[in-house]
């Protein structure tokens, strides 16, 4: 994560067990095998590290979802905050937020 400073502002967000080596590595990894800078991953980490600590299988299925059927691609400044979103809300939430903006017009 580029200094001690960074992994401790992440451990403090969040709760230290077995996601941390089980979870996070991965999911880390998968994401830059993206393309995605880890500085950008880095910046996500810090501020929401509970998205990034998903079950590996969960995380791919929630980048899948933002990658091909939200059509936001990895190397969008939106990627990054789509995951975030997935993780945070589930499918029918944000499928009724979506019929909600489109109501606007």
């Amino acid at each position: 994560m580029g200094s001690d400073t960074h992994v401790i502002a992440i451990l403090k967000k969040s709760w230290f067990n077995t996601s941390m080596t089980k979870h996070l590595v991965p999911n880390v990894t998968l994401l830059t095998s993206y393309g995605i800078p880890i500085e950008l991953i880095r910046k996500h980490l810090i501020g929401h590290p509970a998205s990034f600590m998903r079950k590996p299988e969960i995380f791919n299925d929630m980048v899948t979802r933002v990658k091909n059927k939200w059509g936001i691609c990895p190397n969008s400044p939106m990627f990054l905050y789509g995951i975030q979103l997935a993780c945070g809300l589930s499918e029918e939430t944000i499928e009724a937020k979506c019929r909600m903006f489109k109501s606007f017009g």
